[in-house]
This record gives structure tokens, C-alpha cells and sequence, in this order.
């Protein structure tokens, strides 16, 4: 596993500003290509979902998703994930699931990863 690389203030701006985005209930996930190899992640979890041990806690989470499906992920993007507040109440595993459904919505997983979901994880 690589180290996850975090954005800064302005590119989070460039992002909003030019980048795409794909909406769920509970997140909203941008993207936008950084013309390198690499990939790059930032969170934004706003105060009306918290105090800041709810926030921190959110972006923990959505941290450990990221980095459990980085090599899932096409290189080359820059991302932000932008916490709502239906995601309040909701498990590691529904945000995940979400996430997993927004990342392919913006078409940023791997080939290989769209193949196992359609023939099943054992090969069928």
C-alpha cells in the first residue's frame, strides 16, 4: 500500500471550480484529472454534520475507504469527497458501498475492477 497523498486549500478550490462531480445522499464526490500519475485525495466534512470529533471521525472513515480501494482506482485524478449530512447515522459499510457506487459513476475504476464486478469476485 502507497501513501495517500492529501490536497491543499487552493487545489481543493481548483477542484470545486473545474473539476466534475457525481452526487449521492450521503456524499458528493469531484474529480478532476491531474495530468501526473499519481492519485490524490482531499475530505471536506462541513460543521453542520458535527462537532469536530463527528467531523474527524467522518474523515477517518472515509480515509481508510480511500485507502482500502487506492489500487482499485484509475491514476491521474485529483479527488474530494464532500461529506453530507445523510451519511450521519450510516456504517463503515454503507459509506463504502456508496463511495464504491460514486467512483464507478465518475468512471475512475480500473478496467479489471468493472470485469470482477460483472463476472463475480470467484471468476464466474
Amino acid at each position: 500500500m502507497g501513501v495517500i497523498n492529501t490536497l491543499k486549500k487552493k487545489e481543493f478550490d481548483n477542484i470545486f471550480k473545474n473539476g466534475r462531480f457525481v452526487v449521492d445522499k450521503m456524499m458528493t464526490f469531484y474529480y478532476l484529472p491531474n495530468g501526473t500519475e499519481k492519485k490524490r485525495i482531499g475530505f471536506s466534512v462541513g460543521k453542520k454534520i458535527g462537532g469536530a470529533v463527528v467531523r474527524n471521525r467522518h474523515k477517518r472513515l472515509m480515509r481508510e475507504i480511500y485507502r482500502k480501494h487506492i489500487e482499485s482506482m484509475k491514476p491521474g485524478f485529483d479527488c474530494l469527497i464532500v461529506v453530507r449530512a445523510g451519511s450521519l447515522d450510516e456504517d463503515f459499510r454503507t459509506l463504502e458501498k456508496c463511495f464504491l457506487r460514486l467512483v464507478k459513476r465518475a468512471k475512475l475504476l480500473k478496467r479489471e475492477m468493472n470485469d470482477l464486478e460483472k463476472t463475480g469476485s470467484n471468476g464466474n
